[in-house]
């Protein structure tokens, strides 16, 4: 019986979880949310591509501040100020990665790749139903 209840369990946290993941960030596509980085950095790294992006989450997740700073030197990243304002044009849960539209600052208006985590909405989603 015990087994049973654990079993079940198990299988709601497996099947039904990722399913509530996906709903949270399908909702940010076509909206507005700010880039927040998880440190204290002043300046983040939009990557052009998702490969340099997965590479930036992990030098910031690992706290690998000189191995970041020479990310965010390289070509192959837009610098930003920390809090800029986007447009999510794609969430790939998969990759963990979202493309964005810059809304603000001197790259206003290109696109690129930041991890999905950084991604922040405003304070509260617009709602249609109560």
């Amino acid at each position: 019986m015990r087994v049973k209840k654990k079993l079940v369990a198990l299988t709601a946290i497996f099947f039904f979880f990722p399913l509530v993941v996906f709903a949270d960030y399908a909702e940010i596509v076509g909206r507005e949310a700010r880039v927040i980085s998880p440190g204290r950095d002043l300046k983040i790294g939009v990557s052009y591509d998702m490969d340099n992006c997965a590479v930036l989450r992990m030098a910031a997740k690992f706290d690998n501040s000189r191995f970041y700073n020479n990310r965010l030197e390289s070509f192959r990243v837009l610098r930003v100020e920390n809090g800029t304002r986007v447009l999510v044009d794609y969430a790939d849960i998969t990759e963990g990665a979202a493309k964005v539209i810059l809304l603000e600052g001197f790259y206003e208006g290109a696109s690129g790749w930041v991890p999905l985590e950084w991604v922040k909405a405003p304070v509260k989603w617009p709602s249609f139903v109560d």
